[in-house]
């Protein structure tokens, strides 16, 4: 038998999370946890175009509604998509299992319930499966997307797959989309409004050295034929990592381009249905930036998140960047930086029904912050906190922060992607390193209660985590009158 290891520190200690803030040369202290705090700074309904959040780690975790971890302890899992049922109430859940992150994969699926029960689990060998992107639901389909690679150590040889699977995670179909001479590799899927056409993001690597990068869409229909694609050859190096509908109008995408100068940049485009371009803008940030989710706010905004590498090597942590743009031109409205001794990404967003946003934040190579006047047993105790973690960051349509929730799993956790779950929760869907107690191991003559609290054998196991989230506090805009409320 194995059991669960909880840490120490989650047990010993509480602080209440807080950031230091600053805008322009002003410096704001306060805690999200208060939102009356932030609304009270907020009641000069202005917009502060940039603003940067010094992150601190709390020591303990905020509540969830509900997690779970799924998988094997002698093998890895970790999951890249959820839908979630509104009807059954159920979280589907995709990702793959491998023993080594350069080795052969296999595609796993389940359908859990709030109360963490396994309705049905399936696990396919997809051949040649590398990775997989996106999970979406379609009519009587869940539909997968992924990317297939021939050489698993090396770089050649990848494809582009989608499988069409029924509601009890079968696999019905599949596609696999090839191009001579290139590699491909996939980013984004996204069931257009008209419920015809899947659009397919997907990036092109061609064998030849002198070529360029870039990306190209696939319009793709229920039966897995391309109705139509287009080329972003425009010269330079790019990445769509992100595509979304705006109100039937037109489509936007989110991804990166690098410069001339060889510097890397976020980069936006508005594109007809067809995928002729409308406009395109470059956002030069720090020594690199990328976006890689986008998502429609209202009628003229929408939301980007992604990251932001700064100069130099005084400050080497990259940064977690949200902001949010004007849907017909592109130009930024305000826009939150959020770093601290560690790596951030701000993974996604989503808007809850108050309009509020919630931002995703997968937070590695946490690197404690620790006051010279604490004690050596307290130092100890945060040394035992360094794992990953996640955090979700809320905030008004003016960017001001209204909440922070943490979520802490086994030795370390991550999400990449969020969705809304019932009763305005948020569910995240990653992976989990839980540590287990190896039983019945201990050297003869060795009291085993006193050999287990010395040096009790582990092994860590990464498992697939999905975790629901509580949803925002309730938020009354103070400025819904104010032009800069966005209604």
């Amino acid at each position: 038998m194995r059991s669960p290891v909880i840490p120490y520190s989650i047990l010993k200690a509480l602080i209440i999370p807080f950031f230091v803030v600053s805008a322009s040369v002003n410096i704001l202290c306060f805690s999200f946890s208060s939102a009356r705090a932030a609304q009270v700074e907020d009641s000069k309904c202005e917009i502060v175009p940039t603003m940067i959040t010094n992150m601190r780690k709390s020591r303990i975790g905020s509540f969830n509604v509900w997690d779970f971890t799924y998988g094997e302890e002698d093998i890895k899992e970790r999951f890249s998509g959820a839908i979630y049922d509104e009807d059954t109430k159920n979280t589907i859940i995709a990702g793959v299992r491998y023993a080594f992150e350069d080795g052969p994969k296999t595609l796993i699926m389940n359908e859990i319930t709030p109360r963490e029960r396994i309705v049905w689990e399936q696990e396919h060998d997809i051949k040649n499966l590398h990775e997989v992107v996106d999970f979406l639901h379609w009519d009587d389909f869940f539909v997968v997307l992924g990317t297939l690679q021939k050489d698993q150590e090396g770089d050649r040889g990848k494809a582009v797959w989608i499988g069409y699977f029924d509601r009890e995670g079968t696999l019905v179909k599949d596609k696999t989309f090839t191009l001579r001479g290139s590699d491909l590799v996939a980013r984004d899927l996204y069931l257009l409004k008209d419920n015809k056409n899947m659009v397919l993001a997907l990036s092109v690597h061609p064998h030849n050295e002198l070529e360029t990068s870039h990306s190209m869409l696939y319009w793709v229909n229920k039966d897995g034929r391309i109705t139509q694609k287009r080329s972003f050859l425009v010269g330079l190096e790019n990445q769509i990592e992100a595509v979304e509908e705006h109100n039937d109008q037109f489509l936007m995408t989110a991804g990166s381009i690098q410069l001339e100068n060889g510097r890397k940049t976020g980069w936006i485009m508005q594109l007809n249905h067809e995928g002729g371009m409308v406009w395109q803008r470059q956002y030069p940030r720090g020594a690199s930036a990328a976006f890689t989710d986008i998502k429609q706010y209202d009628d003229t905004h929408v939301v980007v998140t992604g990251l932001s590498a700064p100069v130099g090597e005084k400050d080497p942590h990259i940064a977690g960047w949200v902001m949010m743009a004007d849907a017909t031109n592109g130009e930024d409205i305000w826009q939150r930086y959020y770093r601290g001794n560690y790596d951030v990404y701000a993974r996604a967003s989503l808007k809850s029904s108050d309009h509020q946003i919630s931002v995703l934040l997968d937070v590695k190579n946490v690197q404690n912050d620790v006051d010279d006047d604490e004690d050596e047993t307290e130092n100890s105790i945060l040394e035992e906190n360094k794992q990953d973690y996640v955090q979700l960051i809320t905030l008004n349509r003016r960017g001001i922060g209204q909440q922070s929730n943490s979520y802490y799993h086994g030795q370390g956790s991550g999400a990449f992607g969020m969705i809304a779950g019932q009763n305005n929760s948020r569910i995240l869907y990653g992976y989990s390193d839980v540590e287990f107690i190896l039983e019945n191991n201990e050297p003869d003559g060795i009291d085993n209660n006193m050999f287990n609290q010395i040096n009790p054998p582990t092994v860590v196991s990464r498992q697939g985590w999905v975790l629901a989230g509580v949803g925002p506090e309730r938020y009354i805009d103070p400025c819904q009158t104010s032009k800069a409320s966005f209604r």
